[in-house]
């Protein structure tokens, strides 16, 4: 909008602040989590200590490469990160969470597998844990919105989590 008199804009020119530039400049990664249930149990795996966030818990996965499908991504980092094939099904949820220096977007799948062997390649160890019991680990946050999201309605209804996968 002009001033009739003047012809000079009424309208401040709004610039982003240094911490919305850096916001905009934030590189967003795409990552698979495979929900693996065994028994009514779920499968996570510990972060090494030398990796970012070390010691926290997570669904087993990573990152998708370049012209990768979540699907083919997932059947990739398994056999790269704890030597097992799995058969990759659903999605099964999508969340996204954005840490100080990227966001993730995070698509869970439902993955089954046969094999007993699980070797801790890419993780400090792995547990199967009731899904009620995901709360005693320090999950990291996106995978903490997936636990919510998928696990919330076995608690509210009392059904086994085996009866939604």
């Amino acid at each position: 909008m002009n001033d009739i008199m003047t012809g000079e804009s009424k309208w401040a020119v709004c610039r982003p602040t240094q911490r919305e530039r850096a916001r905009m400049a934030m590189r967003s990664e795409t990552v698979t989590a495979a929900i693996i249930m065994r028994e009514g149990k779920v499968l996570i795996g510990q972060r090494h200590r030398n990796s970012s966030y070390p010691g926290s818990w997570e669904f087993p996965g990573g990152k998708m490469e370049a012209g990768e499908t979540p699907e083919e991504c997932m059947a990739r980092e398994l056999l790269e990160e704890m030597d097992i094939r799995v058969v990759v099904g659903e999605r099964l949820a999508q969340v996204s969470h954005t840490y100080p220096d990227i966001t993730i977007e995070l698509i869970a799948l439902k993955c089954e597998f046969s094999e007993d062997e699980i070797s801790d390649i890419g993780c400090e160890t792995h547990a199967w844990v009731a899904p009620n019991e995901l709360s005693e680990y320090d999950l990291l946050p996106p995978d903490r919105e997936i636990a919510a999201v998928l696990f919330k309605e076995v608690e509210e209804e009392g059904r086994l989590s085996q009866d939604l996968f």
